[in-house]
């Protein structure tokens, strides 16, 4: 199961997947791969949108897909999804997930509730309650040891515990996670531990890598530090978190060049990097993960 950047699905045999093209330069928005699962049809497909809602989807009832065909919408798949709405994150299991999710969204919220709270008996509902303008940008299942971390657009950066975050029911809005300035918003906020490096790629190609335990823990809805320089106007294209190596496909216009994490520098926090090469214009960045896929499930 492939959960691309754009946000579309499609079920792929795993030979057609094995045998698809691995180089982030042979890719568009439309095959980059955000998330990949192994999967069989005792499982079931439980899809997070970027307007806050569930949506539960029978493996069956994804016709399965060449690698490089268009994937399919959530409005293909189920008639309660509007036009506009996409898939942000995918998790499969025989029933639901077991354990407690973090929302979070593009305004700087974030919410913690348990899966027994949001597993309900419908096809399709809210998950969390939106402010107007906002909406979810990525969902995480809360494990022990590790702790949240959120980048900005305007390249600002908070660590803090998870603990931090009150469980809340199935209709709360959340807490504040990071206090953002005025015309900034989230660009990447997930969970991560001293290990590994977070990536980051600025909208001029600018890019480096920064070891994850140079951030010390604050605490929730503080403004954080600088996580990059960049001139005025300029937003970060691409934040993430690398504990193993994967490419990252770079968007000029109509044309998508491919580097692998480990083409981006070590660098200091309060740095701008290192250019990854001169592009035309502003650039936008996915990662692509297909190089380093690996069974989650069996």
């Amino acid at each position: 199961m492939v959960l691309s950047d754009s946000g579309t699905l499609k079920f792929v045999g795993t030979r057609g997947f094995q045998q698809a093209a691995r180089r982030a330069s042979d890719v568009d928005k439309n095959t980059t791969v955000k998330k990949a699962e192994f999967v069989n049809n005792r499982l079931k497909l439980i899809a997070f949108s970027n307007l806050g809602n569930i949506f539960k989807i029978e493996i069956d009832d994804l016709p399965e897909k060449k690698y490089r065909d268009k994937g399919i919408t959530l409005a293909e798949l189920n008639k309660d999804a509007l036009a506009k709405e996409y898939a942000v994150q995918i998790f499969t299991a025989e029933n639901f997930p077991i354990g407690e999710a973090l929302i979070f969204t593009k305004q700087g919220m974030v919410k913690r509730t348990s899966f027994d709270e949001l597993n309900v008996s419908k096809s399709a509902y809210k998950a969390i309650n939106l402010l107007d303008g906002d909406e979810v940008v990525s969902v995480e299942v809360v494990k022990d040891g590790l702790n949240v971390f959120t980048a900005t657009e305007n390249g600002m950066c908070l660590a803090y515990e998870t603990q931090d975050i009150p469980v809340q029911g199935r209709n709360a809005g959340g807490v504040k996670s990071i206090q953002l300035d005025s015309g900034d918003s989230v660009a990447f906020a997930g969970l991560i531990n001293d290990e590994g490096e977070i990536l980051v790629v600025s909208e001029t190609g600018f890019a480096k890598r920064v070891f994850a335990f140079t951030f010390d823990l604050s605490k929730r809805y503080r403004k954080g530090v600088k996580l990059i320089d960049m001139p005025t106007g300029i937003k970060v294209a691409l934040a993430a978190y690398v504990k193993e190596p994967y490419d990252i496909a770079v968007f000029d216009g109509e044309n998508v060049f491919g580097f692998s994490t480990e083409d981006v520098k070590l660098d200091g926090r309060t740095t701008r990097g290192k250019q990854l090469q001169k592009f035309a214009g502003k650039i936008t960045a996915d990662k692509h993960v297909v190089d380093y896929f690996r069974p989650l499930n069996v």
